[in-house]
């Protein structure tokens, strides 16, 4: 209940406000959490589970969320990823909704997929320390260059950045027409060209992080050329090895590293398997596919989108270091 009312917090939920709440049976009491904390400043809430639309995933937006995305000021998500070959519930669905509640100037907690573990940590955090932290790290690597990433795990990377492409912050403040992931904390950007090896020991996002949780005994190896991964390994579990193969073949920019970002929510303690609040730990996570180029301006497109967590890096910004084994220094 402390990360649910946190959450209205981050979106400033005032009295009497319409809200939306969107959950799934994989995390209904998150979805129930929301909605109590909510109701201690409001009872206009129209509440919905993603199972009630018909049998997932869903091949289009249902239009009785379309018309609660039209008459809320707040709204929330935490259905998580649901995809069956080509048909993915990121575009037929999340997509279409955030687009629709960012026409209305809606502030949109995405929380994809988030459990109980997620609330009682990565959301029991003081945000606004969050948010200062966040504006340190940009400070810092808003006008990188070029960033080294390197890990006792085997991870070597060259990351080169590109003035065109824009850095942004995500550190829990959501105001009226921008919509933000919780639990939240990060600095990320589309890199102009990545080379080198990442080890993902932390976990996978997409269907790979419910299915597969963490990664610490069964890591993917990228191997990373040009910003394509060209090669992947995974030693110790040969069926998520094929896996990935077959996923970043999905279109012709599956494979290409749309996301670089470093998380700083410090509430976030170890890996748990769940992407969203994974990737804010403190670390680096890169991501294959979509570089949300609606934020960060790149000019190139996929349908799929899959974050890796590597976990106790190095980072050189430029030269200077900015983390030290997983832990900040600056």
């Amino acid at each position: 209940m402390q990360g649910a009312v946190n959450a209205t917090k981050c979106v400033s939920l005032r009295r009497n406000e319409p809200v939306l709440i969107l959950a799934e049976k994989a995390n209904i009491r998150v979805g129930d959490a929301l909605r109590r904390a909510c109701e201690k400043k409001t009872k206009r809430i129209d509440f919905f589970v993603m199972e009630q639309f018909g049998k997932r995933p869903l091949r289009f937006l249902p239009e009785e969320l379309r018309e609660a995305a039209k008459r809320c000021k707040v709204a929330f998500s935490t259905v998580g990823s649901s995809r069956k070959g080509k048909l993915n519930e990121r575009f037929t669905v999340r997509k279409p909704l955030t687009d629709l509640l960012m026409k209305h100037n809606v502030r949109f907690a995405a929380m994809v997929g988030v459990d109980e573990e997620c609330m009682k940590q990565g959301m029991c955090v003081d945000y606004k320390k969050i948010q200062l932290a966040c504006k340190a790290l940009y400070s810092v690597v808003k006008n990188a260059k070029q960033i080294t990433v390197s890990s006792p795990h085997g991870t070597a990377l060259v990351v080169d950045f590109s003035p065109k492409l824009k850095w942004l912050v995500a550190d829990g403040n959501i105001e009226p027409g921008t919509w933000s992931n919780l639990p939240d904390g990060e600095v990320f950007t589309c890199p102009a060209n990545v080379n080198g090896i990442a080890v993902i020991n932390g976990s996978l996002g997409d269907v790979f992080s419910r299915k597969y949780k963490s990664l610490e005994k069964t890591p993917v190896r990228w191997h990373i050329v040009d910003s394509r991964i060209v090669a992947v390994e995974c030693h110790q579990n040969r069926k998520l090895e094929a896996e990935f193969k077959r996923y970043i073949k999905l279109d012709r920019n599956s494979n290409r590293i749309g996301e670089f970002a470093v998380g700083a929510n410090y509430g976030v303690k170890k890996i748990i398997g769940n992407l969203l609040q994974d990737e804010k730990i403190v670390g680096v996570h890169m991501a294959a596919g979509y570089p949300y180029p609606e934020l960060t301006g790149a000019k190139w497109n996929s349908k799929v989108h899959c974050d890796g967590v590597i976990t106790k890096p190095t980072v050189f910004v430029d030269g200077m270091l900015l983390m030290d084994n997983g832990k900040f220094v600056f």
